[in-house]
C-alpha cells in the first residue's frame, strides 16, 4: 500500500495478517461504507496524516467501541505515503508473486495436526511427485483427506438420505466410506487380490488408505528399478472410483476383471508419459512382467 487510493480498507489484508473485516467484525457490521479505500479513511493535515475512522460510523455499540480503540492503536503505526499506485504483493514468496505451492505450504504449516496426519502428509509428499496427470494427483489428495463424494460424505452434508442411500454401491451392504470403498469392500478386495497376484506380492491387510498406500509403495520399491511403484496404487484407486461412478450413473454392475484390465492400461499409459521419451515396453510385456519396468 502506497497512496491507499485503490486499496480497500476493510476487505483485503493490507496491514497485519488478516483483513480488518475479520479482525474487527463488530465494527464492520456497523460501517456505513464497507468498500471505502484506505485513503478515504483519513486526510493529510499539513505534512502529517490523520486517521478519521470515527467518521465511518453513525452509531456504535459497546463491543464496537472496544474494537475501535484496538483499531486506532493499530492504525497509529502506519500512514499512506508516496505518489505511486498501490500494488498487491504476495508475502509468502521473496518474488512477491503468487504460487499455489507457497499457499499450500502455508496451509499445511497452519493446519491443526491430528493423530495420523503425519502419515497422511508423508503419503501426499509421495503423491505430489508421482509421474501421472495432475488430475490423478488431485484425486489422490482428495482421497487421503476423505474429500471424495462417497455416500457417507454426501449423507453428512445432507445431500442424500442416510438411511436409504449410504450403503456401498458395489453391493456389500456396508456404509460407503472412503477407506471401505477402496480397501475393504467386496469388489475392492477382489481387485487388490488380483493386483497383488499380478505383481507377485502377498495380500496386504490394512484398514485405511494411507497405511495401505505407504505399505504397498514401501514393499514394491524394493523390487522396482525405476521407482514407479506409487503409480500402481493410484491407478487401482482411480479405476475403482471410475467404476463406482459407472455403477451409479450408467447402471453398470461390479466387474473386478474390467477394473484390473483398466488398471493395467492406465498404469502402462502413465509409465509412457512419465518416461518422457517413448514407450519402452508394449502392453503385452507390461501385463506379463510389470516389475521389470517399474
Amino acid at each position: 500500500m502506497v497512496t491507499g487510493k485503490s486499496t480497500p480498507f476493510w476487505n483485503i489484508q493490507w496491514l497485519g495478517h488478516r483483513a480488518f473485516r475479520y479482525i474487527f467484525p463488530n465494527l464492520y457490521q456497523l460501517v456505513e461504507d464497507p468498500n471505502s479505500s484506505v485513503y478515504n479513511i483519513g486526510c493529510w493535515v499539513g505534512n502529517g496524516w490523520e486517521w478519521q475512522i470515527e467518521n465511518c460510523f453513525s452509531v456504535l455499540n459497546q463491543e464496537a467501541c472496544n474494537e475501535l480503540s484496538d483499531l486506532k492503536a493499530v492504525l497509529d503505526r502506519v500512514a499512506p505515503s508516496g505518489q505511486n499506485r498501490d500494488v498487491l504483493i504476495w508475502p509468502l514468496q521473496d518474488s512477491h508473486c503468487y504460487s499455489v505451492r507457497s499457499y499450500y505450504t502455508k496451509l499445511v504449516q497452519d493446519s491443526v495436526v491430528e493423530l495420523g496426519d503425519s502419515r497422511v502428509r508423508a503419503a501426499l509428499q509421495v503423491i505430489w511427485k508421482v509421474k501421472v496427470p495432475s488430475k490423478m494427483q488431485i484425486f489422490g489428495w482428495r482421497l487421503m483427506h476423505d474429500r471424495l463424494p462417497t455416500k457417507s460424505q454426501l449423507s453428512k452434508r445432507g445431500i442424500i438420505m442416510e438411511n436409504a442411500d449410504s450403503p456401498c454401491v458395489f453391493g456389500c451392504g456396508q456404509v460407503e466410506e472412503v477407506d471401505y470403498v477402496f480397501i475393504s469392500c467386496c469388489c475392492g478386495r477382489v481387485v487388490w487380490s488380483k493386483m497383488f497376484l499380478w505383481l507377485g506380492l502377498d495380500y496386504m491387510e490394512e484398514v485405511n488408505c494411507c497405511d495401505h498406500f505407504i505399505q504397498m509403495v514401501t514393499v514394491l520399491k524394493s523390487f522396482c528399478v525405476n521407482n514407479r511403484a506409487d503409480e500402481i496404487w493410484l491407478a487401482v484407486c482411480w479405476c475403482l472410483w471410475r467404476h463406482h461412478d459407472k455403477i451409479i450413473f450408467n447402471n453398470r454392475v461390479a466387474d473386478p476383471d474390467e477394473i484390473v484390465h483398466n488398471v493395467m492400461m492406465y498404469s502402462w499409459w502413465w509409465l509412457a508419459i512419465g518416461n518422457m521419451k517413448k514407450v519402452y515396453c508394449n502392453f503385452y510385456e507390461w501385463s506379463k512382467n510389470p516389475l521389470k519396468f517399474l
